[in-house]
């Protein structure tokens, strides 16, 4: 969070920018200025800015749904690989979890076809006669926005088509089997794009290794769910406690802390009783 810093709030949510987004807009800037000028230099970071615009509103969808089952969001911050929301807490309901996830690509096909409608109508006319080049400008974010519709349904974590998955399983499966099911349908995916990545694009290799991690904390927490389930309190308690006398040296302090899981250990008077 120290990273960050608001640049609005809306529904009660802060919008925060992580401060490497703004390194990466100052490097295309700098980058296209040198390559076009400056206009092109502009021109890009606008493209820039206005996918990231269509990223939080891609969270603010889930944001919303989230709020409406009594979900509390922290925040939304946007990363230089895309956006986050922080809810409080995570819901277990596959109807909630569903709607939540499938929010957020709902709203960039929404968009998606705005942008395209309009593109379609006259080549932009009914914004007042624009140029070829907004045109050109609105088909592209358009596209930019099916691409985030279409990329986030990828049945793999961490995208919401990795939740929309669990939550459709949940059906029928209880959420850790469900969790553990698409953890290892993300692995596949991201073995098949690390596989095509190799000989295609070395993005797609990161990409792999993101989806695989992702989806491995993920298995990793269902297991440790499930073994909480299953341990009882009382299995996990002290019950045989060691002590020191007035009579115990350090050495015999230091053998019974190494050899016992107690952090505390009561003194007690050997002559009492």
């Amino acid at each position: 969070m120290e990273w960050s810093f608001r640049i609005a709030t809306i529904h009660k949510v802060p919008i925060r920018v992580h401060i490497t987004l703004i390194f990466v807009l100052v490097w295309v800037w700098l980058a296209y200025f040198q390559k076009s000028g400056m206009n092109s230099a502009w021109e890009a970071v606008g493209f820039i800015v206005a996918v990231f615009a269509c990223i939080a509103a891609h969270e603010l969808g889930h944001t919303l749904i989230a709020q409406f089952y009594g979900i509390n969001v922290d925040s939304i911050t946007l990363y230089p690989i895309g956006g986050a929301a922080s809810l409080t807490r995570e819901t277990h309901v596959p109807k909630e979890e569903l709607l939540i996830a499938v929010a957020g690509p709902l709203v960039n096909l929404v968009i998606f076809a705005i942008l395209f409608g309009l593109f379609h109508l006259g080549n932009l006319e009914l914004l007042g006669g624009t140029t070829s080049q907004m045109s050109g400008f609105m088909l592209k974010l358009a596209s930019a926005n099916l691409f985030l519709a279409v990329f986030n349904l990828i049945p793999a974590f961490p995208m919401d088509g990795a939740r929309i998955l669990r939550a459709v399983l949940s059906h029928w499966l209880d959420n850790i089997t469900a969790t553990r099911t698409t953890a290892t349908i993300g692995q596949g995916i991201a073995i098949i794009l690390g596989f095509v990545g190799l000989f295609t694009n070395p993005l797609l290799m990161v990409i792999a290794l993101l989806i695989f991690l992702s989806a491995s904390s993920e298995a990793r927490q269902a297991d440790l769910i499930d073994i909480s389930q299953k341990v009882n309190v009382g299995d996990v308690m002290i019950t045989e406690f060691e002590t020191f006398t007035r009579s115990t040296n350090l050495q015999q302090a230091v053998d019974r802390l190494l050899a016992t899981t107690q952090s505390e250990f009561p003194v007690v008077d050997a002559r009492v009783g």
